[in-house]
Order: structure tokens, then C-alpha cells, then sequence
């Protein structure tokens, strides 16, 4: 699983945005700079500076969590300076003892990150503070000292954050926040202290005026820091479509289907090759047989129509009448005809005998005469003319 971090500023996200994706073992795989150029991953982490948003623990009614979520802008806003009707109000630490952890940020802020193209792809994003995954124990207090910036973070996810100061001077801001911290019931007993990338680890002359004693705890990094403990100003999760573990569950259909289709076709071709040489073994007896009748030199044009023609010869030339042959047809009717009707018109044409009447009386007995000698025979009216059809 990949997961592309954002740092993003008051600014949102821009060209300037710098970027990390990390592979499933959260080592660093690429980075730049710049949401356009921002590579595709499997969930979205955005980390905020602290300055962009408010965080407040204060108490919080006893309503359930549906009604305290919706009541949450009215309950902050005395609580914030800037308050306003683009203000949106996250609860990030549920009451415990009726008091509540809230965070306030820009509502058109989050929403122009959240309508970045990066995000639109991606089923699953993030939003967290940057202090948010630095330790945050009851007994110590926690300082970060980067190159751009100072952040300090307390328990409760509150922080103060201001830019690194040059030279010798001191960061206000964030002292003015520790020396706070000192008169409360909840007073640090230390600072754990956490240096930037490419600082040289040793704490400044400033950060002991408040009487605390100082621990060097190393190198803190927004692009490979663990965030998983950290509370969300915003969690979308959406269910990608399972293309891998579909892709698994089809491989041993797919295989089922791939071999059936194989046995199949192969089938198939067997039964077409047994096929094919029957064919060619009965076209070959014929072409035998055809010689044989034809004569060995005969050129085999129409094989069927030829030995039609071949055998009709024989029976002339043996004195036989053809079964089609116009005699042959008023032969076998006359053998039963006895006192028969006297014929209009006899015609003979393509094998068949037409017989015209005149009545349909007469048509009737030549018909019945036609049938009683087992010849194919069929009336037929037309144009005032009575016809009786006979075949062989």
C-alpha cells in the first residue's frame, strides 16, 4: 500500500507544495514538489501547518455525538477572535470528564484541498496537523526546531507555532505558550526536543530559560513520521473497486473455462478431420465407380446427371422404355382406360404428361385412371381449360 503525504500551508495546495510517497514499509520512494506532479498512491496524507488551524479543549454539553457535532460552531465561537460563518469546527478528542478537544480551520480552505485532482482519485485521505505526531506525554512538553519553523506541542493536540527565528533572536510566540504551560496544573517536568533535517541537534540557548531541563530526542520528519495515532480534521474513506481480489478469485475459473474451451476446440478439429477424410474417401469411391460406368477417359462434370444420361442409353439401346418417356406414361394409362373420355389435347413436356378435358367430369376419371396405374397425377383448371398433370 503507497501513500502520497502533502505538506500544505495557509496557501492550500500549489505549485510549491512539497510531496513524498512512501511504499507499504513507509520508506521514501520519490519527492518533489508541486500537486500537479504529484503521483498516483493508495491513500492520501495531508499533513497542515499548525497555524492553519485552532485547537481548543474546553467543556462540552452532554448530548450525543450527532447533536454535539452540529452544535459544535456555536459552542467555539466565543472562543476563537476569528471567528466566522466560513469557520468549520472538527471534533477530534470525544469529551472525556465533559471536557472536549475541538479544532477550527477555514471551511474553503479544506474544501480547495479536498477538491484537488490528487484527491479526487484517491480512496482514501487523511488530514492532520504537522505537531500532531510529535509525543505528546503529560509530563514533558514537546518542541520541534526545523529550518523554517518551531512548532510546540502540548497535550490535548494543542500546539504553537511560529517561523525560526534568525540570528540571535528568540521565538516569542512559543516561549510565551511554554512559560503558560508552567503555571498550570498540568506543568512539564521536561522538553523533548526534536530537530529538522540537516540541523546540527543541539538545543538553543533559549529554549533553557523557562527552567525546564532539555532532551535531545533526534531528527522529527513531516514525510516519514507515524501520524497513525493521530486524531483527523478530515477522513474520507472510499472503497476501491477490488480489481486485485477480483483478479484472484477469477484465475481458477478463468483456468477452468481456458481448458474446457481447449478440450472444445480440440474436439471440434478431431471431429472435422474425421470429417474431411470420409468426404474424401466417398468422393474417391465415386470418382471409382464413375470410371467405371463412364469409361476411364470420361471428364466427370456432373457425376449424377451423367449416369442418368449413361443409364437412360442402356435402356434404349436394350429396347426398355424410359419411366418418363411420353409412351411409357399413355401406356400404363391405357392398360386400365377401357371406355375412357375422349382427349381435347395431349402434351408432353420435361417429363410430364398434360391431358386436356372437357369437363371437370372427365377430368375427375382420367385423374382417378392416372392414380389406379401408380402414376403421380394432379388436376388442374385454369383459363377454361381442364388439365390432368401425370407423372412418373
Amino acid at each position: 500500500m503507497t501513500e502520497l503525504r502533502l505538506y500544505a500551508d495557509r496557501s492550500g495546495l500549489h505549485d510549491g507544495t512539497p510531496w513524498v510517497l512512501l511504499d507499504g514499509k513507509a520508506q521514501v520512494q520519490v519527492e518533489g514538489h508541486g500537486i500537479a506532479s504529484a503521483p498516483k498512491a493508495d491513500g492520501i496524507l495531508v499533513v497542515v501547518a499548525d497555524d492553519c488551524i485552532s485547537v481548543i479543549s474546553l467543556p462540552l454539553p452532554d448530548l450525543p455525538l450527532k447533536r454535539l457535532k452540529q452544535a459544535l460552531p456555536t459552542i467555539i465561537e466565543d472562543h476563537l477572535l476569528t471567528a466566522s460563518e466560513d469557520t468549520e469546527t472538527a471534533l477530534i478528542v470525544p469529551p472525556v470528564a465533559g471536557v472536549g478537544t475541538l479544532a477550527a480551520f477555514s471551511r474553503d480552505w479544506m474544501n480547495a484541498l479536498l477538491l484537488a485532482p490528487a484527491m479526487a482519485r484517491c480512496p482514501v485521505v487523511r488530514v492532520v496537523a504537522e505537531s500532531w505526531a510529535l509525543p505528546r506525554l503529560q509530563a514533558q512538553a514537546g518542541i520541534y526546531l526545523g529550518a523554517e519553523r518551531i512548532v510546540l506541542a502540548l497535550p490535548g493536540w494543542t500546539a504553537s507555532t511560529e517561523p525560526s527565528p534568525s540570528g540571535t533572536a528568540k521565538p516569542e510566540g512559543v516561549l510565551f505558550a511554554l512559560r503558560q504551560t508552567l503555571g498550570s496544573d498540568d506543568k512539564p517536568v521536561g522538553i523533548d526536543c526534536f530537530f529538522g533535517p540537516g540541523m546540527d541537534g543541539q538545543p538553543p540557548a533559549w529554549l533553557t530559560e523557562p527552567g525546564l531541563p532539555v532532551h535531545a530526542k533526534g531528527v522529527f520528519d513531516w514525510r516519514t513520521a507515524s501520524f497513525d495515532a493521530a486524531p483527523s480534521l478530515h477522513l474520507r474513506q472510499r472503497k476501491a473497486f477490488p480489481v486485485a481480489a477480483l483478479k484472484q478469485s477469477m484465475r481458477p475459473v478463468a483456468l477452468l473455462l481456458g481448458v474446457l474451451i481447449a478440450v472444445e476446440l480440440l474436439a471440434t478439429a478431431l471431429a472435422f478431420g474425421r470429417l474431411y477424410f470420409e468426404n474424401a474417401d466417398l468422393k474417391a469411391k465415386q470418382l471409382v465407380m464413375f470410371r467405371a460406368v463412364m469409361g476411364a477417359d470420361a471428364t466427370l462434370v456432373d457425376g449424377e446427371r451423367q449416369l442418368l444420361h449413361k443409364l437412360a442409353a442402356e435402356r434404349v439401346a436394350g429396347g426398355r422404355p424410359e419411366p418418363a418417356d411420353m409412351l411409357v406414361l399413355m401406356s400404363r394409362i391405357a392398360e386400365n382406360s377401357g371406355a375412357a373420355p375422349a382427349l381435347e389435347e395431349i402434351r408432353f413436356d420435361s417429363g410430364v404428361l398434360s391431358l386436356q378435358v372437357k369437363s371437370r367430369e372427365e377430368q375427375t376419371a382420367w385423374l382417378n385412371l392416372a392414380r389406379s396405374a401408380e402414376l403421380t397425377a394432379s388436376a388442374e383448371s385454369r383459363d377454361g381449360k381442364n388439365l390432368v398433370r401425370v407423372s412418373p
